[in-house]
């Protein structure tokens, strides 16, 4: 449910905060007033368009924050848990805020956390559900007669499973496709693959062996040089330390001395240590250095041959056995490619039988479904003056029932007789424009009970009625605020007086500036607006009292 509303300079909006609550709540103005502000607010928050024209003029940027309370709402609450948007508390509330900025940009926070308008979309989903004036003309597609009628027979777990048949098989078939046009020349394939794999074979690589060698050989080629430096440091150690020997015991013959060079004496020993063991390792390392140039040449050879092969592939030497393996891979996919072709079309099989299962289980609940909308709307167009009519939903298969699809195997189109004696008709072939008006709004109010979203806004849903039929839309919308909440935008003073709340747009304007302001009615302040609805004089004591009548009667 929406629980607040801040809107700050959007369109003539300087500054706006509204607090809603449960029930029905309407919102009135006269024509040019900026009704639709709202609603664009609102569409801004469900992740809409952002158009830098709706920036206000002198503005350099245009905010909008709103407060939905998710209580109830579970698929709204795990979806923000699963994008990771949840409230640090343990609230239900959830935070939305867009910012427009004047090179057209715009940011949008879901609980104070960047988000794209993709998942503002997603969440706006669960959140409200609008239904315009111009609703009817979506009314005549095919897809939003069958959305219509699987949200009111609640069809969602057999959506689901089709959903998912169809996304397995498409994979498949995306699977299938893909080794078809492997198999396209494959004689030539496979005989340039087993040729590249046999001459990398006879190689007998090994995996690393071409790091292994390669640090062999850097030992092997500058081994003797090595040797050589080595050989030259022994000597000048060794003589070193001879002198080094012959130093101290010409101190030790200082006995006058013998305490001032008692430290001395000691580092020159442990010199004289340290020289011997550098001495000793030096040697060692010495003794096991490999001098073998037949070994070299052998290794240089080998790294040729490595080094070679690789030019020849377009691949780095230490790559080269990986190299190989993947050729090996693909040669045995190709071959057995025919058989993965058959065990796919195996699988697909199965999930066709699947899907005939569920999309015919899924017809039947759409069928039983339909005898129940059908009623529903023949009998709220009646109320809507269009006594004589009766509304039916005509079914047909897809033209290829076998292949899995998101939606079933059902094509429907509804259809109306508006005389009796004369046979239903597709809606676009019978229904005149106030006619289908008129039926877009019965279904938009029969539909609307079975939304799952708390929150159901209808702008100006109820044009093009009037009277007795006017005063029934609001009776309905008033039920719908029982289990609901409900937002109309209406210019129709009958179905203003079920409102439980009542919201005026005015615009003000001055030599510099023009504002449009929202406020909450009062008792009296509304009964003025209905006045003005009803008469267009908001002060006409004849209108007052009109209206007082009509809140009565709604009451």
């Amino acid at each position: 449910m929406l629980l607040d509303l801040t809107v700050s300079q959007l369109a003539l909006v300087d500054e706006l905060n509204l607090n809603f609550t449960h029930g029905m709540t309407v919102i009135t103005g006269e024509t040019g007033a900026g009704k639709s502000i709202l609603l664009t607010a609102l569409n801004l928050i469900l992740g809409g368009k952002a158009d830098p024209i709706l920036i206000r003029n002198g503005a350099e940027k245009a905010e909008i924050h709103a407060t939905f309370d998710l209580k109830g709402l579970s698929g709204a609450l795990l979806w923000l848990a699963e994008v990771d948007l949840t409230l640090a508390s343990a609230s239900n509330e959830c935070l939305i805020r867009r910012v427009l900025y004047l090179n057209g940009r715009s940011k949008a926070y879901i609980n104070g956390q960047p988000v794209t308008q993709t998942q503002l979309r997603v969440l706006g989903e669960y959140l409200i559900q609008m239904h315009g004036q111009h609703k009817h003309q979506l009314l005549l597609k095919p897809y939003e007669q069958l959305r219509l009628l699987d949200e009111f027979g609640h069809h969602e777990s057999f959506l689901n499973q089709c959903r998912s048949i169809s996304h397995n098989y498409d994979k498949l078939m995306k699977q299938k496709n893909h080794l078809i046009n492997s198999q396209h020349g494959l004689g030539e394939q496979l005989a340039l693959l087993a040729y590249q794999v046999e001459e990398l074979e006879q190689l007998d690589l090994k995996e690393d062996e071409f790091l292994n060698i390669s640090q062999i050989h850097t030992e092997l080629a500058h081994s003797e040089e090595n040797a050589l430096k080595i050989q030259h440091a022994l000597e000048s150690l060794e003589k070193q330390s001879s002198e080094l020997m012959n130093i101290s015991p010409s101190l030790k013959k200082l006995p006058s001395l013998e305490n001032k060079l008692k430290n001395c004496l000691e580092l020159m020993n442990l010199a004289e240590i340290h020289f011997n063991e550098a001495i000793q390792e030096l040697s060692h390392i010495n003794d096991n250095i490999e001098l073998d140039p037949q070994k070299l040449s052998g290794i240089e050879m080998r790294l040729n041959q490595y080094q070679s092969m690789a030019r020849k592939h377009r691949v780095k030497p230490e790559n080269l056995f990986i190299h190989m393996c993947d050729l090996q891979s693909k040669m045995l996919d190709l071959k057995h490619a025919s058989t993965h072709i058959e065990t796919i079309d195996e699988q697909l099989n199965i999930l066709k039988k699947d899907f005939e299962s569920i999309a015919s289980q899924l017809s039947q609940a759409r069928k039983k479904s339909a005898i129940s909308l059908s009623a529903a709307i023949t009998q709220a167009i009646s109320e809507l003056g269009m006594e004589k009519a009766v509304f039916t939903i005509a079914f047909s298969k897809i033209n290829a029932p076998n292949e899995p699809t998101p939606y079933g195997h059902d094509q429907i189109e509804y259809c109306v007789s508006a005389n009796p004696g004369h046979p239903a008709q597709p809606l676009n072939r019978v229904a005149s424009g106030g006619e289908l008006s008129r039926i877009s709004l019965a279904i938009q109010l029969i539909t609307a009970a079975a939304e799952h979203t708390p929150t159901l806004i209808f702008d100006e849903a109820d044009v093009g009625i009037g009277g007795e039929t006017a005063l029934k839309v609001g009776q309905t919308l008033r039920a719908l605020g029982k289990k609901a909440q409900v937002l109309c935008v209406t210019h129709l003073p009958q179905v203003a007086g079920y409102g439980q709340h009542h919201l005026l747009v005015k615009k003000q304007s001055n030599q510099q500036n023009t504002v449009t302001q929202i406020t909450v009615l009062d008792k009296v302040s509304r009964l003025k607006e209905l006045a003005r609805m009803l008469s267009g004089d908001s002060d006409s004591h004849h209108a007052l009292n009109h209206a007082e009548s009509l809140l009565i009667t709604c009451d």
